[in-house]
Parts: structure tokens; C-alpha cells; sequence
């Protein structure tokens, strides 16, 4: 064969290359991916004691596809029980890319029996070709998933940072032994996208990092709620708000201290509803610092909260309807916060301080226009209240006192400027178990003497004031005690 030139110069370069690699006076750089075992990084769950089971539940004809692997080898899931022995692995893997779960009344439960750990990436049962490189989840994707998981102690991964509604909502709801919470690093949220998530979930010690600051509707609403072993709560940096953001969002966590800040200014309706309701060890309430508020945003915010002695200072001067409505009721308060607003809405402070046992203080309320149910229920048995603020508004409207000191067994001083008292249920059982004796001021100019619990209570004395602010002038008196209540400028 003969040697042409040609060839001859390709084996003497190839001679170089090789001589070069051998002597390590060059290197062949070949980019490489190193291999991943996707398999692996599913989601799995492994048995901690014998006997354990896992199970699927499906609701409204959902039937997601869901692979299981066992032994070595991957076969889809006909939904049948899986009875796993210590120790043992399953992994679960599916093609669902619209979600696991497709809507609240189309969704499916892998509950499980038994003490189980969990792990992976739940995404695997939405992508299962590329979820390691995923990061959204479609609207309830995995909606209710672990629902009921009693035995579930760990819970496997949640990597997105995408999130659609609803996405999460339920996911660990019941799951009494689950201890630690798995990392939600999405900084961006959808609606309900955490709703109830962490119902239940009684040994839960430490709630997740929360980053977000804007917020969405309904987006952590009861998501701690009955989270009974929580003594810290999680850092809430928002200060853009949503219709019901927080709403019920520790109720019944029992051991929770302290509050988080809550920087917000501007309010949205029922934006704080019942977010620490039975939060019976919270002794220390976060600042309120907005000064307009929307329909029911505070609504029970600190409803049976024992240990609350102290609640915070509440500078709003434009109300909404209901925005008050239940806000401290059956807490352990014993002087109310000041409230400086002269234009009422309907139910605003309704309820807000009835049951509050340790109440001896109670506010001004320097409105002279009321609106209906304004102070409904509002001392309802605070039955260490011994004095009524004063009530300078001589026009009434329906429900405006209703039930207002009902049950208020050591009142025995009530004020009121009130000429017209026409309107509807105005004074419905206002007075109803109040102390057997006191003094009632009443004006001047007033032509009524109702007298029971619509009106002034049986065996008060009763006296007239031509004024209902700080200089109160008294017409006549006929008081049953020795001391009456200071005023300037008496006459008998």
C-alpha cells in the first residue's frame, strides 16, 4: 500500500496527540455530565415499623397516574393496598403534569397507616421525566395529598418556587406525628397556596421560614391551625396584604408566646380574622399601625386569649363594617386600648370585648352618630366592669346597645345622653344582669323611663345631665350611695 502524504501527516499528528497525553504535557478536556439516578430522588416512603400500609383515595372520579417501584422495578399503581415490612422502600413516581389533584372536589389522598417516613421530591408524581428540573405546580396540584397521614413523621420535599392555587392547601392536614415541617421557599404566592396545610399536625414543633411579602388571597389562611406544639411563630415580613391572608392562621396553637411583627398599613378585608383565636399562652400582641381599616380585618384576632393582658394600641380613626367584631373577646385583657374614631360603622366594635372577665377599664367612645350595632354585645359579661363609658349620642339606631353590658355584674354607672330611643332593638337587654344597684344619668331632654333590661335597670337611682362630655352638669339626683361618681358643677 502506498503511503501518500496525505496519510502520512494524519499519523504523525495523531503520533504528537498521543505522545503529548502520555508525557501529561497536555490534557484532553471531554465535558461530562455525571449521572443521575432520578429514580432515587422520587418521591419514597419507608416503613418504620411492620405492618405499615399505604393507600390511595380517590374523590370525584379523580385517577391519577402513579407508578410504583419495589423490588428493583416499576410497575403503575392499580390502587391496590401496599403493606410494607420495617424497613422497606417504596417510590412513587407519574405522568401529571395538570396536577395530582385537579380541583376540591376531584382530588386524590395517598394516606398512609402505620409509622412512615417520607422523602424525595414530591414533584416526581406531577413530572416524572424531568422533575428535578421542574419548579412549578399547577392549580391543586397536590391538594389534600397526605391528608388523614396519621402515621407520616417527615414529610419529602417541596421545591417549587412557582406556585398556583391552591397547590398545597390540606396537604398535611391530620397528619398528627409529622414533626418537622419541609422547607416552602417560594418567595411569590397564589391564592389559598398554603391553606390549611399544617391542620393538626399536633407535633409540629417548628413552623416553616415563610419569605414571602406580598401576599394573596386566603394564602396562609388556618395554616397552623390546632398546631399545639408550636412555640414560635414564624417571621411575617408582608406588607402588602390580602382578603384573608392570615386569617385563622394560628388559631388553637396553645403554646405560641409571642407574636410576629405585623408591619402592614393598609388592611384588606378580614386580612387578621381569628389569626391567634385560643392562642392561649400569647402574652405579647404585635403593633397595629393602620389607620384605616376594612370589613371584619380584625376581627377576633385575639378571641380567648387567656394570657393577654395587654393588647395593642389601635390608632385607626376610619373603621369599616365589622372590623372590630370579636377582636379581643374572652381574652385576659384589663384595660382597653383607646379608640379614637368618631365615625362608626355598622357592627365595628360588636363583641369586641364581651367575656373579658378581667376587664375593669373600659374605653371612651366619643361618637355622637352611631351606626346600626355599632356597640352590640360590646361588654357583654366583662364582669368586673364597674363603670360604662360614657354615651354622648342623644339620637339611637337599631341594635346601637344591644345586649351592650348584658352580664355586666359589677356595673353599677351608666351615662347616657340618648333622647330618642325609637329605633329597633336600640336597647334589646343592654342592661340585663348588671349590678342591683347604681346611678343612671340620663338627659335632661329626655321623655322616657323605660325601666328593666331595655332600659334603666329596676332600683338605680336615677339623675339628669344636661352635658355627656368631661363637664357633666347634674339636674336632680336621688342617690341609694353614700359616694357618687365625681362630677363638676352639681346642682341638686
Amino acid at each position: 500500500m502506498e503511503i501518500t502524504k496525505e496519510l502520512w501527516g494524519k499519523g504523525l499528528l495523531l503520533t504528537i496527540v498521543v505522545a503529548l497525553f502520555l508525557s501529561g504535557c497536555g490534557k484532553i478536556n471531554i465535558d461530562t455530565a455525571p449521572v443521575v439516578d432520578l429514580d432515587e430522588m422520587c418521591l419514597h416512603f419507608t416503613a418504620l415499623e411492620n405492618n405499615s400500609v399505604i393507600l390511595i383515595v380517590n374523590h370525584g372520579g379523580n385517577k391519577p397516574d402513579v407508578k410504583i417501584k419495589q423490588y428493583g422495578l416499576w410497575k403503575k399503581w392499580d390502587y391496590s393496598l401496599i403493606v410494607l415490612s420495617k424497613g422497606q422502600t417504596i417510590y412513587m413516581k407519574g405522568d401529571n403534569p395538570n396536577g395530582f389533584s385537579t380541583g376540591r372536589a376531584k382530588f386524590s389522598q395517598i394516606a398512609t397507616i402505620g409509622k412512615i417516613s417520607s422523602g424525595g421530591n414530591v414533584l416526581s408524581l406531577l413530572y416524572e421525566k424531568d422533575f428535578n428540573k421542574r419548579t412549578s405546580v399547577p392549580e391543586y396540584g397536590l391538594y389534600n395529598i397526605f391528608n388523614g397521614s396519621y402515621g407520616l413523621v417527615s414529610a419529602p420535599d417541596l421545591p417549587a418556587s412557582e406556585l398556583a392555587k391552591a397547590c398545597y392547601a390540606g396537604m398535611f392536614m391530620g397528619c398528627k406525628a409529622l414533626e418537622k415541617a419541609p422547607e416552602l421557599p417560594s418567595k411569590e404566592l397564589a391564592d389559598s397556596c398554603y391553606y390549611a396545610m399544617f391542620v393538626g399536625c399536633i407535633s409540629l414543633k417548628t413552623a416553616p421560614v415563610l419569605p414571602a411579602t406580598r401576599m394573596k388571597e386566603f394564602c396562609y389562611s388556618h395554616m397552623f391551625w390546632g398546631c399545639e406544639s408550636i412555640t414560635t411563630a414564624p417571621e411575617l415580613p408582608a406588607t402588602t396584604l390580602a382578603n384573608s391572608c392570615y386569617a385563622g392562621m394560628f388559631k388553637d396553637c396553645v403554646k405560641i408566646v409571642k407574636a410576629p411583627e405585623l408591619p402592614a398599613t393598609t388592611m384588606f378585608e378580614n386580612c387578621y380574622h381569628g389569626m391567634f383565636w385560643h392562642c392561649s399562652s400569647l402574652s405579647h400582641a404585635p403593633a397595629l399601625p393602620a389607620t384605616k381599616l376594612e370589613k371584619l380585618c380584625y376581627s377576633s384576632m385575639f378571641g380567648r386569649c387567656s394570657s393577654l393582658k395587654t393588647p395593642p394600641r389601635l390608632p385607626a380613626t376610619q373603621l369599616a363594617d365589622g372590623c372590630y367584631f370579636f377582636m379581643f373577646q374572652g381574652s385576659g385583657i384589663e384595660e382597653a386600648p383607646d379608640l379614637p374614631a368618631t365615625e362608626l360603622e355598622s357592627s365595628c366594635y360588636s363583641t369586641m370585648f364581651a367575656y373579658c372577665s378581667a376587664l375593669k377599664k373600659a374605653p371612651d367612645l366619643p361618637s355622637t352618630t352611631l351606626a346600626t350595632s355599632c356597640y352590640y354585645n360590646m361588654f357583654k359579661d366583662c364582669t368586673n366592669l364597674e363603670t360604662a363609658p360614657v354615651l354622648p349620642a342623644t339620637t339611637l339606631v337599631p341594635g346601637c346597645y344591644r345586649e351592650m353590658f348584658n352580664g355586666c355584674a359589677s356595673l353599677k354607672f351608666i351615662k347616657m345622653g340618648a333622647i330618642d330611643i325609637s329605633a329597633k332593638n336600640c336597647l334589646l337587654n343592654w342592661t340585663e344582669g348588671v349590678a342591683s344597684e347604681g346611678t343612671f344619668i340620663k338627659n335632661e331632654k329626655a321623655e322616657w323611663d323605660i325601666r328593666g333590661y331595655d332600659g334603666i335597670p329596676f332600683n338605680w337611682t336615677v339623675s339628669e345631665a344636661s352635658e355627656f362630655f368631661s363637664c357633666p352638669l347634674i339636674r336632680t339626683g336621688r342617690s341609694a350611695h353614700e359616694e357618687e361618681p365625681p362630677f363638676t358643677n352639681q346642682k341638686d
